[in-house]
Protein backbone atom coordinates (compact mmCIF):
# COMPACT_ATOMS: atom_id res chain seq x y z
CA UNK A 1 0.00 0.00 0.00
CA UNK A 2 1.13 3.62 -0.26
CA UNK A 3 1.11 4.33 3.65
CA UNK A 4 3.28 1.41 4.14
CA UNK A 5 5.58 2.52 1.45
CA UNK A 6 5.70 5.91 1.93
CA UNK A 7 6.59 4.52 5.82
CA UNK A 8 9.72 1.98 4.38
CA UNK A 9 11.37 4.34 1.99
CA UNK A 10 11.87 7.15 5.05
CA UNK A 11 14.14 4.21 6.38
CA UNK A 12 17.40 4.54 5.03
CA UNK A 13 18.55 7.29 1.81
CA UNK A 14 19.03 4.07 0.06
CA UNK A 15 15.02 3.19 0.22
CA UNK A 16 14.41 6.99 0.26
CA UNK A 17 15.59 6.93 -3.54
CA UNK A 18 12.74 4.82 -4.35
CA UNK A 19 10.47 7.74 -4.06
CA UNK A 20 12.03 9.24 -7.57
CA UNK A 21 10.81 6.02 -9.57
CA UNK A 22 7.15 6.40 -10.63
CA UNK A 23 7.68 4.35 -13.34
CA UNK A 24 9.55 0.88 -11.54
CA UNK A 25 7.65 -1.52 -10.14
CA UNK A 26 10.31 -1.58 -7.55
CA UNK A 27 9.63 1.97 -6.60
CA UNK A 28 7.13 4.58 -6.46
CA UNK A 29 5.53 2.80 -9.24
CA UNK A 30 4.88 0.28 -7.53
CA UNK A 31 1.91 1.17 -5.80
CA UNK A 32 0.35 2.85 -9.11
CA UNK A 33 -1.71 -0.56 -9.53
CA UNK A 34 -2.97 -0.29 -6.29
CA UNK A 35 -4.76 2.58 -7.20
CA UNK A 36 -7.95 1.08 -8.58
CA UNK A 37 -9.10 0.84 -5.16
CA UNK A 38 -10.69 3.77 -3.65
CA UNK A 39 -8.91 2.95 0.11
CA UNK A 40 -5.51 3.51 -1.81
CA UNK A 41 -6.90 7.03 -3.78
CA UNK A 42 -7.93 8.28 -0.49
CA UNK A 43 -4.51 7.93 1.13
CA UNK A 44 -2.73 9.03 -1.74
CA UNK A 45 -5.08 12.56 -1.76
CA UNK A 46 -4.58 13.01 2.36
CA UNK A 47 -0.35 12.24 1.50
CA UNK A 48 -0.84 15.36 -1.29
CA UNK A 49 -2.96 17.35 1.33
CA UNK A 50 -0.14 16.72 4.24
CA UNK A 51 2.22 17.77 1.58
CA UNK A 52 0.32 21.11 0.34
CA UNK A 53 0.37 22.08 4.01
CA UNK A 54 4.11 21.57 4.65
CA UNK A 55 4.61 23.13 1.62
CA UNK A 56 6.52 20.00 1.25
CA UNK A 57 7.20 20.40 -2.55
CA UNK A 58 9.88 17.60 -3.01
CA UNK A 59 7.41 15.25 -1.79
CA UNK A 60 4.88 16.59 -3.70
CA UNK A 61 7.08 16.25 -6.85
CA UNK A 62 7.67 12.80 -6.52
CA UNK A 63 3.83 12.19 -6.17
CA UNK A 64 2.73 13.94 -9.15
CA UNK A 65 4.25 11.89 -11.69
CA UNK A 66 2.15 8.83 -10.09
CA UNK A 67 0.80 7.36 -13.82
CA UNK A 68 -2.93 8.47 -14.30
CA UNK A 69 -2.54 10.96 -11.41
CA UNK A 70 -3.15 13.90 -13.31
CA UNK A 71 -6.18 15.96 -12.95
CA UNK A 72 -8.04 13.20 -10.97
CA UNK A 73 -7.80 15.68 -8.32
CA UNK A 74 -9.25 18.92 -8.14
CA UNK A 75 -8.79 21.32 -5.42
CA UNK A 76 -5.10 20.70 -4.69
CA UNK A 77 -4.29 24.37 -6.27
CA UNK A 78 -6.62 26.06 -3.96
CA UNK A 79 -5.73 24.45 -0.92
CA UNK A 80 -1.76 25.34 -1.97
CA UNK A 81 -3.62 29.17 -2.03
CA UNK A 82 -5.12 28.83 1.52
CA UNK A 83 -2.25 27.29 3.47
CA UNK A 84 -0.14 29.85 1.58
CA UNK A 85 2.46 27.05 0.82
CA UNK A 86 3.93 28.82 -2.33
CA UNK A 87 6.52 26.23 -3.32
CA UNK A 88 3.45 23.93 -3.74
CA UNK A 89 1.47 26.68 -5.55
CA UNK A 90 4.30 27.23 -8.08
CA UNK A 91 4.61 23.57 -8.99
CA UNK A 92 0.51 23.28 -8.83
CA UNK A 93 0.26 26.37 -11.12
CA UNK A 94 1.68 24.53 -14.15
CA UNK A 95 -0.62 22.14 -14.59
CA UNK A 96 -4.00 23.65 -13.58
CA UNK A 97 -7.07 21.30 -13.21
CA UNK A 98 -10.21 23.65 -15.32
CA UNK A 99 -13.35 24.28 -13.24
CA UNK A 100 -17.31 24.39 -15.25
CA UNK A 101 -18.40 28.21 -15.56
CA UNK A 102 -21.52 27.75 -13.26
CA UNK A 103 -23.75 29.97 -15.90
CA UNK A 104 -23.02 26.79 -18.35
CA UNK A 105 -23.04 23.94 -15.69
CA UNK A 106 -27.04 25.24 -14.63
CA UNK A 107 -28.20 24.47 -18.25
CA UNK A 108 -27.06 20.37 -18.28
CA UNK A 109 -29.76 19.45 -17.89
CA UNK A 110 -31.54 20.96 -21.17
CA UNK A 111 -28.36 21.11 -22.91
CA UNK A 112 -29.01 19.76 -26.64
CA UNK A 113 -25.59 17.94 -28.14
CA UNK A 114 -24.88 20.36 -30.65
CA UNK A 115 -24.90 23.11 -28.08
CA UNK A 116 -22.28 21.23 -25.84
CA UNK A 117 -20.40 20.01 -28.81
CA UNK A 118 -20.19 23.85 -30.37
CA UNK A 119 -18.88 25.10 -26.21
CA UNK A 120 -15.94 22.08 -26.77
CA UNK A 121 -15.23 22.76 -30.18
CA UNK A 122 -14.79 26.79 -29.13
CA UNK A 123 -12.83 25.73 -26.03
CA UNK A 124 -15.41 27.80 -23.85
CA UNK A 125 -15.60 24.21 -22.28
CA UNK A 126 -13.17 21.20 -21.87
CA UNK A 127 -14.34 17.62 -21.39
CA UNK A 128 -12.71 16.80 -18.56
CA UNK A 129 -13.64 20.03 -16.37
CA UNK A 130 -14.47 19.57 -12.64
CA UNK A 131 -17.45 20.89 -10.65
CA UNK A 132 -17.94 21.83 -7.16
CA UNK A 133 -21.59 20.59 -6.12
CA UNK A 134 -23.47 21.21 -2.91
CA UNK A 135 -25.44 17.60 -1.96
CA UNK A 136 -29.00 19.08 -0.26
CA UNK A 137 -31.77 16.48 0.43
CA UNK A 138 -35.53 19.11 0.68
CA UNK A 139 -33.02 21.54 1.45
CA UNK A 140 -30.74 19.30 4.29
CA UNK A 141 -27.35 19.10 3.68
CA UNK A 142 -26.07 15.38 3.35
CA UNK A 143 -23.17 13.59 5.15
CA UNK A 144 -20.67 14.70 1.85
CA UNK A 145 -22.21 18.01 1.87
CA UNK A 146 -20.15 19.11 -0.82
CA UNK A 147 -18.07 17.14 -3.66
CA UNK A 148 -16.06 18.19 -6.35
CA UNK A 149 -17.48 16.44 -9.61
CA UNK A 150 -16.58 15.66 -13.16
CA UNK A 151 -18.44 17.28 -15.47
CA UNK A 152 -19.69 13.58 -17.09
CA UNK A 153 -20.81 12.28 -13.86
CA UNK A 154 -22.96 15.95 -13.68
CA UNK A 155 -24.05 14.95 -16.92
CA UNK A 156 -24.98 11.51 -16.64
CA UNK A 157 -26.86 12.76 -12.92
CA UNK A 158 -28.72 15.03 -15.10
CA UNK A 159 -29.95 11.98 -17.17
CA UNK A 160 -28.53 14.12 -20.59
CA UNK A 161 -27.10 11.09 -21.53
CA UNK A 162 -26.51 12.50 -25.22
CA UNK A 163 -24.85 14.98 -24.04
CA UNK A 164 -22.78 12.79 -21.83
CA UNK A 165 -21.60 10.71 -25.27
CA UNK A 166 -20.78 14.03 -26.58
CA UNK A 167 -18.14 14.22 -23.50
CA UNK A 168 -16.71 10.34 -24.18
CA UNK A 169 -16.31 11.60 -28.17
CA UNK A 170 -14.55 14.62 -26.83
CA UNK A 171 -12.23 12.46 -24.42
CA UNK A 172 -13.67 12.60 -21.36
CA UNK A 173 -12.00 10.56 -18.46
CA UNK A 174 -13.51 8.00 -17.10
CA UNK A 175 -10.91 6.74 -14.40
CA UNK A 176 -11.95 9.27 -12.60
CA UNK A 177 -14.46 9.78 -9.59
CA UNK A 178 -15.82 12.21 -6.96
CA UNK A 179 -14.02 13.58 -3.92
CA UNK A 180 -15.27 15.12 -0.44
CA UNK A 181 -14.67 18.81 -0.95
CA UNK A 182 -15.97 19.70 2.75
CA UNK A 183 -15.44 17.19 5.60
CA UNK A 184 -18.24 17.24 7.71
CA UNK A 185 -19.10 15.16 10.63
CA UNK A 186 -22.56 12.82 10.03
CA UNK A 187 -23.74 12.74 13.54
CA UNK A 188 -25.90 15.58 12.82
CA UNK A 189 -28.50 12.80 10.98
CA UNK A 190 -31.40 11.64 12.84
CA UNK A 191 -30.73 7.50 12.26
CA UNK A 192 -31.50 4.46 13.96
CA UNK A 193 -29.08 2.71 12.10
CA UNK A 194 -25.54 1.99 13.14
CA UNK A 195 -24.28 3.82 9.60
CA UNK A 196 -25.55 7.69 9.70
CA UNK A 197 -25.04 7.57 5.58
CA UNK A 198 -27.80 4.57 5.31
CA UNK A 199 -30.36 7.33 5.09
CA UNK A 200 -29.47 8.77 1.33
CA UNK A 201 -31.66 8.49 -1.42
CA UNK A 202 -29.44 7.26 -4.11
CA UNK A 203 -32.29 8.08 -6.65
CA UNK A 204 -31.37 11.76 -6.70
CA UNK A 205 -27.74 11.76 -7.82
CA UNK A 206 -26.07 12.41 -4.04
CA UNK A 207 -22.29 12.79 -4.96
CA UNK A 208 -19.94 10.90 -2.72
CA UNK A 209 -16.03 10.15 -2.44
CA UNK A 210 -15.70 7.17 -4.92
CA UNK A 211 -18.34 7.92 -7.01
CA UNK A 212 -16.98 7.00 -10.81
CA UNK A 213 -19.13 7.88 -14.23
CA UNK A 214 -19.82 4.20 -14.57
CA UNK A 215 -21.25 4.57 -10.53
CA UNK A 216 -23.43 7.64 -11.83
CA UNK A 217 -24.70 6.12 -15.23
CA UNK A 218 -26.10 2.39 -13.22
CA UNK A 219 -27.38 4.35 -10.30
CA UNK A 220 -29.22 6.52 -12.98
CA UNK A 221 -30.63 3.58 -14.95
CA UNK A 222 -31.33 1.90 -11.74
CA UNK A 223 -34.41 4.83 -11.00
CA UNK A 224 -35.73 6.25 -14.37
CA UNK A 225 -38.39 8.07 -12.64
CA UNK A 226 -38.48 11.22 -10.98
CA UNK A 227 -37.63 11.54 -7.50
CA UNK A 228 -41.02 12.70 -6.27
CA UNK A 229 -42.80 9.68 -8.74
CA UNK A 230 -44.74 7.56 -6.85
CA UNK A 231 -44.53 5.39 -9.87
CA UNK A 232 -42.53 2.39 -10.17
CA UNK A 233 -39.52 2.50 -11.76
CA UNK A 234 -39.56 2.03 -15.42
CA UNK A 235 -37.18 0.23 -17.36
CA UNK A 236 -34.07 1.88 -19.39
CA UNK A 237 -34.40 2.38 -23.09
CA UNK A 238 -32.45 0.73 -25.27
CA UNK A 239 -30.61 4.07 -25.63
CA UNK A 240 -29.36 4.56 -22.71
CA UNK A 241 -27.90 0.88 -22.06
CA UNK A 242 -26.20 1.45 -25.57
CA UNK A 243 -24.50 4.36 -24.08
CA UNK A 244 -23.99 2.05 -20.59
CA UNK A 245 -22.03 -0.66 -23.27
CA UNK A 246 -20.06 2.05 -24.84
CA UNK A 247 -18.95 3.34 -20.75
CA UNK A 248 -18.14 0.03 -19.65
CA UNK A 249 -16.38 -0.84 -22.58
CA UNK A 250 -14.14 2.77 -22.31
CA UNK A 251 -13.75 1.86 -18.69
CA UNK A 252 -12.09 -1.30 -19.51
CA UNK A 253 -9.66 0.20 -21.57
CA UNK A 254 -8.42 2.19 -18.23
Amino acid sequence: SLKLFWKLSSISKELLALRDSPELCTGLGGVAAGLSVISERCALLDLLHDCIDRDDVRALQQLLPLRGLKGTFPGLFGRAVEKEAESCFALLRENPILFCPPDVSANFRSMKPEMLRRLLQEKVLDANMWMKVENTDQGNRTPWAIVWKPILNQMIDERNFDCAEVLLEFGARVDVCEWEAVKEVAEFIDSDDQDPYEFCDWRTGFGFSGKSPLHSLILALVISQPTDSKDPPGLPSQKSLAFLKRLVGTAKEH
